[in-house]
């Protein structure tokens, strides 16, 4: 499923910004949602 969802590793790095599981397509099974930052520059971070 990575691979036919396009996500399987070989661009450029990604950052894991997290993860859930919902029911998106409201079909009885839960779906897994996982998001990331692409590029990310410590450069451009806001200041903690």
């Amino acid at each position: 499923m990575t691979k036919a969802s396009g996500l399987e590793h070989g661009g450029p790095a990604r950052w894991g910004a997290g993860c859930t599981f919902t029911d998106y397509n409201r079909d009885g099974h839960l779906d897994l949602f996982v998001s990331n930052y692409v590029g990310f520059d410590f450069e451009y971070a806001p200041k903690p």
